[in-house]
């Protein structure tokens, strides 16, 4: 349950960003400084995987599982 709702809250705040700086990114796609997704890199053998850790807010050191 945890994972899931950091995973929702992530997506709502990608999305957000996503709206609210609109205008820039495609500004910057159009100079070809674009910001592109990272899946064609998960085929490609010298990239690496982004770690992401979700900690309670109440716990006051990493809790690993």
């Amino acid at each position: 349950m945890v994972i899931q709702r950091g995973l929702v809250l992530m997506k709502n705040h990608l999305d957000l960003f996503k709206r609210r700086y609109a205008f820039h990114l495609r500004t910057w796609h159009i100079h070809g400084n674009g910001i592109v997704s990272h899946q064609r890199s998960l085929l490609d053998k010298q990239s690496t995987t982004i770690r992401i850790s979700l900690q309670p807010a109440g716990m006051g050191e990493k809790v690993g599982h």
